[in-house]
């Protein structure tokens, strides 16, 4: 995609979710995994970034915080 810049825009997404000025919880899930959504974003987006021992701490919160265990898995996949 012309002007896109895939680490500018992972790199704001990650800090977006770390300040917690995005919600990163799908719809209806309880407030007791919503600290576990918020670690799976920031996997994400640490795991597109390249940072891969950020990417995997950040799950081990993502599933201690109650993500569901399959996006876990998806994410755990996408981390090199």
């Amino acid at each position: 995609a012309s002007g896109w810049d895939r680490e500018a825009a992972y790199a704001k997404d990650l800090a977006l979710v770390r300040a917690g000025q995005l919600d990163a919880s799908p719809a209806g899930t309880p407030a007791s995994a919503h600290d576990g959504y918020r670690a799976l974003a920031m996997a994400w987006d640490a795991a597109q970034l390249g940072r891969s021992s950020t990417a995997r701490a950040y799950l081990g919160l993502a599933t201690s915080g109650g993500a569901s265990p399959i996006e876990v898995g998806w994410v755990a996949g996408a981390i090199r």
